[in-house]
């Protein structure tokens, strides 16, 4: 299967929120209670326009067909502070059926190669539990466990705060 990685477009958002649709509530399932899911899935599963109209947010595709996404900012997802140096991985999803098979890995190089045009040497996320492996394997590094609440009064979330190592010289 080719996979090519572009930027995405807003007119991406109906595939790419297909994909998020598909990929988080099956691998959500058993990290997390049923109560939790039902508090932040909706919080997930749709694109983020925003990010579709950054510049900074890419597609996997195979015969125009939308398998994976994720992208990068400079802000801090919820806030607008900005770190020198540092970027912040957002909203990675590859579509269950392509789990495995390097599709996210090429979006992260994507991110990277993108983002060293804008100073950045290391990247920061606040993955889920069930995307704490694949973090690992780009290289990313747990630093804290924190609980996160989408909307007062729902339950709260464990998430993973990760790090990579500044790369630079």
């Amino acid at each position: 299967m080719a996979i090519s990685v572009r930027v995405a477009e807003p007119s991406d958002a109906p595939a790419i929120d297909r994909v998020l649709g598909a990929c988080y509530p099956v691998l959500f399932r058993g990290a997390y209670d049923e109560e939790a899911l039902e508090a932040f899935l909706p919080h997930l599963i749709y694109s983020q326009p925003e990010l579709l109209e950054s510049g900074k947010f890419f597609v996997a595709e195979s015969d125009a067909c939308i398998l994976a996404c994720g992208g990068w900012s400079l802000h801090r997802p919820g806030s607008r502070e900005v770190i020198a140096g540092l970027g912040h991985l957002r909203h990675f999803a590859v579509h269950p059926d392509c789990i495995g098979k390097g599709i996210g890995r090429s979006i992260f190089e994507a991110c990277e190669k993108q983002s060293k045009e804008f100073g950045v040497a290391e990247f920061e996320c606040c993955s889920s539990l069930v995307a704490e492996g694949f973090y690992a394997r780009l290289g990313l590094q747990t630093i804290e466990t924190k609980e996160v609440t989408l909307r007062e009064g729902a339950p709260t979330i464990l998430c993973k705060i990760m790090k990579t190592r500044d790369t630079s010289p």
